[in-house]
């Protein structure tokens, strides 16, 4: 029998070009599959091919285009992520924010990357821990502290620093009008940030900041004014859309990584120690959340003690609401 002919060899660069488009078949159906999830869920039009609808989020006043798209598609939709992360719930729908936060509120969790960026930032607070065991065990050590007997001791508080505010803006005013100014110019938000802050220490901690004037305060107030400067440049965005796709960045012993909320982490980490220090032997048990902390930090061994550790911890926590509330 005459002899077969070999089959001719495939060129390598046929191999390598099939290779190639497969992987890249593959890659694109996964990234496709990663982002669309919840398909019922309407979505804003328009999206970008890459960056999702994050950016024009970022690029515009803050919170005007969820504003809008509730009123054009509900109180529940969905929007693209940018990169390949998976779309993004957003909702003001009561229900489904009770699901979350009261029924199931350990089904949701933070990712491995921004919660490294919450340690470092706001400590390891009832924001960081996870876990039903470990934040049950912190949300009812200070819940006590947020009661309606407690919001009502706070008002007296609050109307002293309500006063602060009225006298410092009337000087302020007064003095501008003395240098023959045709209008006094005000920024609000270094105002605010003065009262939020002096009402947080006063309702919280049991300490006076003095309308902003005690070295604590001036470097609080620096270092949040820092942080948000920051997040709000346009490389912010970017970082964000890199930790959300390569977490183990936030591992890497780069000096930015590492020193990423370390002035107000410093800061606040003093002052608590000092207050765990200089406190007397013993205070009204519920004064305030610092009292029912410095409790728990003194009955040790009693099964509802806490390290001084954590205790700064919540602390830091109780500060970084002070920066939310003068933003919002």
């Amino acid at each position: 029998m005459p002899e077969s002919s070999p089959l001719p060899a495939i060129p390598w660069s046929i191999y390598s070009s099939t290779l190639t488009f497969a992987i890249s078949i593959a890659v694109i159906s996964y990234i496709t599959m990663r982002r669309k999830v919840l398909p019922g869920v309407p979505i804003p039009p328009s999206p970008s091919v890459l960056w999702g609808h994050e950016r024009t989020i970022f690029q515009w006043p803050i919170g005007s285009w969820y504003g809008e798209w509730f009123d054009s598609i509900g109180p529940t939709y969905r929007i693209k992520a940018a990169g390949i992360d998976k779309d993004i719930l957003v909702t003001v729908d009561p229900y489904a924010i009770h699901q979350m936060y009261t029924k199931n509120p350990y089904n949701y969790q933070h990712s491995s990357a921004f919660r490294k960026l919450i340690s470092r930032i706001l400590g390891r607070g009832l924001v960081w821990v996870e876990g039903q065991d470990d934040h049950r065990r912190m949300r009812s050590l200070v819940a006590t502290a947020f009661n309606q007997d407690r919001i009502r001791a706070f008002l007296p508080h609050i109307w002293d620093t309500a006063g602060r505010l009225k006298d410092s803006l009337e000087k302020h005013i007064s003095h501008r009008s003395g240098l023959n100014s045709s209008m006094a110019i005000i920024d609000l938000t270094h105002w605010t940030e003065l009262t939020t802050l002096d009402v947080i220490g006063k309702v919280a901690l049991g300490f006076d900041f003095q309308f902003g004037r005690t070295p604590e305060a001036k470097a609080i107030v620096k270092s949040w004014r820092d942080q948000v400067r920051f997040g709000m440049h346009h490389s912010a965005f970017y970082a964000t859309v890199l930790l959300r796709t390569m977490p183990w960045l936030t591992s890497l012993p780069v000096t930015f990584m590492k020193t990423q909320g370390y002035d107000i982490k410093a800061t606040v980490s003093r002052l608590a120690r000092k207050l765990l220090d200089t406190a007397p032997g013993s205070l009204e048990w519920n004064r305030d959340l610092f009292s029912i902390l410095f409790t728990a930090y003194k009955n040790q061994g009693t099964g509802h003690d806490i390290s001084a550790q954590e205790a700064i911890e919540h602390i830091r926590l109780a500060l970084f609401n002070y920066s939310h509330a003068r933003m919002t």
